[in-house]
């Protein structure tokens, strides 16, 4: 349904007779966001618990991947056709995960909810959980720094240097690259050491990344790497954090990990928003690089409160 959804509302874009239409098809474009919370759901009912960062970690790779590999094929294509070629590309991708997917995915939940009732029902279990909030907010409050500074960067670049649309859309690749590294290493890691000290490891890394990033802007303001080179850490700290995060909210409950997955989204993509819009607000009024600083310094202060807040910490406090 979510690819049907795609494929018709990028048809939709691509043939919209005036500006209104064509972002009412935006709009339902969007919600086809979903399918990656039933892709997340099905990696929980297929694998176990052990793999199951692994396979996260893998998918994280991918989505790091594609967000470099967007903007570059999308302005390739407006460069050589036009803007609707955007869609059709698009189109041609959902058909072909559509008939994929169709053809060779097979059922994988083994407890269907049958009505509305049981949905709220789910809900309403999770959200009473201590465990869902932690990680969810640990999930989404890193999320909002990563989002944070890609919501920066083309103002940045683009208003504050001058640099062009393209080499701005070059310093995506720092922070990409640092959270592809972090999705990969993720699976070591744990293998090696707890998840304790991997979330603690990974705070400290966007806390170095962010400390760095502020001392080289003070001694080097005219060079816009000594801002956001440094946030290779940042984009490595949310590598390491993404896939456990996501794995202890999938596997609260066998029965809800749908409902787990959805609001995980939902906490993730809302927290980044929120984060978006504010730093895009403050960056227009203010004009100053300095506010991106205290939107990120509030997230990771928030990310390390959730993560105080989890069973690893407070267990190893109590043994203490």
């Amino acid at each position: 349904a979510c690819l049907l959804i795609l494929i018709i509302a990028s048809i939709g874009c691509a043939f919209s007779p005036s500006t209104e239409i064509f972002f009412l098809f935006r709009i339902l474009q969007a919600t086809a966001v979903s399918g990656m919370v039933i892709g997340r759901a099905i990696v929980i009912d297929v694998f176990d618990q052990k793999d199951t960062v692994k396979i996260l970690s893998q998918i994280a790779i991918v989505l790091g991947i594609s967000s470099i590999l967007g903007p570059a094929i999308g302005g390739l294509l407006i460069e050589i056709y036009s803007w609707k070629s955007i869609f059709y590309f698009i189109i041609g991708i959902g058909m072909f995960s559509f008939f994929y997917n169709f053809f060779s995915l097979e059922e994988t939940n083994k407890y269907l909810v049958k009505n509305l009732s049981d949905q709220m029902d789910n809900y309403k279990k999770l959200m009473s959980s201590s465990r869902f909030w932690a990680y969810s907010f640990i999930g989404g409050f890193s999320s909002s720094t990563f989002f944070t500074i890609l919501i920066s960067i083309p103002y940045i670049g683009e208003i504050i240097y001058g640099l062009s649309s393209f080499q701005s859309s070059l310093l995506l690749v720092i922070i990409t690259s640092g959270f592809i590294l972090g999705s990969l290493s993720s699976p070591i890691l744990l293998n090696l050491f707890s998840e304790r000290k991997v979330l603690y490891f990974s705070i400290l890394s966007s806390i170095a990344g962010a400390l760095i990033s502020l001392l080289f802007y003070i001694i080097f303001p005219q060079y816009i790497l000594s801002i956001f080179g440094p946030f290779f850490l940042i984009g490595l700290s949310n590598g390491f954090i993404s896939p456990i995060a996501l794995s202890k909210v999938l596997s609260i409950r066998d029965d809800s990990r749908g409902a787990a997955s959805g609001l995980n989204g939902a906490f993730i993509i809302g927290f980044g928003a929120l984060y978006s819009a504010i730093g895009g607000y403050f960056l227009g009024y203010i004009e100053r690089v300095e506010i991106i600083y205290f939107m990120i310094f509030s997230s990771l202060i928030l990310t390390y409160i959730s993560i105080l807040h989890t069973d690893e910490f407070k267990h190893s406090y109590l043994k203490k």
